[in-house]
This record gives structure tokens, C-alpha cells and sequence, in this order.
């Protein structure tokens, strides 16, 4: 895990940077769409048949991709208007959302201990913003 979070600040720092060059709706589905083919061609290898698996609902993945189109958009539009560490970590208070949703629609158990660490994360936010 920690792995991969100094990959993501990499990232993300990367990410701000780009947006010198091209614009967030530019950006955003591009960025995407990159790792989206890259993702493609490596579980290709390994297993030739996935491929097959987006063909079975197109309409419902081509919803996905354009969700994802329009999170991407917003994203880089925040991080070329703000901070880079600030707006990550206003994105990280969903995790708050991702526990009420995951116990309302999944009825995943563990709602209290799962929303302490949720509301933990959401007061490092709130930290951030205290002058």
C-alpha cells in the first residue's frame, strides 16, 4: 500500500503538470483511455478470451467508460484550479459516501467501525483547512 501511494502522488503531481500542456477535457479521457488500453493489452496476454467479456454488454460498459469520462473531466479540472494535495484529499472524504452506500444498498456490516475510520479520514481533511 504504501507502494502505491508514492506511486499515486507521483501521479498526481505528474497529472498537474500535464495540465500545462493540454486541457482537463482533453486530459481526463485521455488519461484514461491510455490506461484503459495498456490495462487491455496486459490481462490480453495472460488471458486472450477477456476481451470477449465487453462485447457481452456494450451499452452497459460504454456507460461505465463514460462516467468515468466525466469523473476524469472534473478531476483535472479541480487539480488545475487548486492544489494538488488539497483537492486529494477533499476526493478521499467519498470514502465516507463508500461506506453509507456499501452498507444501505450492500448491507455490508461493520457500518460503525467502518465509518470511524471514514470520519478519521474526513477530519485530516478538515485539518487541512484550519488557519
Amino acid at each position: 500500500m504504501l507502494a502505491v501511494a508514492a506511486l499515486y502522488s507521483i501521479t498526481a503531481v505528474a497529472g498537474k503538470r500535464t495540465l500545462d500542456y493540454a486541457s482537463p477535457i482533453f486530459m481526463g479521457p485521455a488519461y484514461f483511455a491510455l490506461l484503459g488500453f495498456a490495462a487491455l493489452g496486459l490481462f490480453s496476454i495472460k488471458n486472450p478470451s477477456a476481451i470477449r467479456v465487453l462485447w457481452r454488454r456494450p451499452v452497459q460498459h460504454l456507460m461505465v467508460g463514460g462516467m468515468m469520462a466525466v469523473m476524469a473531466i472534473t478531476h483535472f479540472t479541480a487539480v488545475e484550479k487548486v492544489e494538488v494535495a488539497y483537492m486529494m484529499s477533499v476526493k478521499r472524504t467519498s470514502m465516507l459516501f463508500g461506506v453509507l452506500y456499501g452498507a444501505w444498498l450492500f448491507g455490508e456490516k461493520h457500518l460503525a467501525r467502518h465509518g470511524v475510520g471514514a470520519l478519521m479520514m474526513l477530519g485530516g481533511v478538515a485539518l487541512l483547512f484550519i488557519d
